[in-house]
């Protein structure tokens, strides 16, 4: 199978496996730890998704990472670039909802780049340089993080695995170009 569909086919697997049962999970069960509120009877399920955090949701938000960009331009016409979220939805649990759906034509992106790698094929032009690009931009955040002072590190540290994949994930992009340039 190619990565190109492998890749996004996975991603949903794994959201499946994490967010739909996590609520059902919380629904038939009741949140998890103790509430200073009590969650109303009727309603109970949008009291959860605004105030009880999903277990798995930074995971989600760190391996859809790209989708932070479709977040902010899909919200900017609200005056709230990558901020915006249903009223009834914490942000936390809202990105865990639309980022691995955002995050499709990334995952799709990176396939290709691993395929074409593998493959021996040639990818066009346009892709290397797409690919050079979120490559170098994903590097830059990387070593921003890694070269930050540890009290600076600390708030975001949970996103230092997504930086991590996604810089190796588009240098696969790169990567094609290197070989293609050194076959000549």
């Amino acid at each position: 199978m190619r990565f190109s569909l492998l890749l996004p086919i996975l991603e949903l697997a794994l959201w499946i496996a994490l967010v739909p049962t996590e609520l059902a999970r919380i629904y038939f069960n009741g949140p998890p730890g103790q509430f200073q509120l009590s969650p109303p009877v009727h309603g109970f399920l949008p009291f959860v998704l605004k105030w009880v955090p999903m277990t798995y949701s930074r995971m989600i938000i760190a391996v859809n990472l790209p989708a932070m960009l479709a977040d902010a331009v899909i919200s900017l016409p609200t005056g709230q670039p990558g901020k915006w979220h249903p009223p009834a939805i914490s942000l936390d649990n809202w990105r865990s909802f639309v980022f691995p759906f955002y995050c499709l034509p990334a995952w799709w992106f990176a396939g290709c780049g691993l395929d074409a790698l593998l493959g021996k094929r040639r990818l066009p032009r346009s892709f290397l340089w797409i690919g050079l690009i979120l490559f170098v931009l994903f590097l830059v955040f990387l070593i921003g993080y890694l070269t930050a002072p540890l009290r600076d590190q600390a708030d975001l540290r949970w996103l230092l695995p997504g930086f991590w994949l996604w810089t190796i994930l588009f240098a696969f992009l790169p990567l094609n170009w290197l070989r293609e340039w050194h076959t000549r």
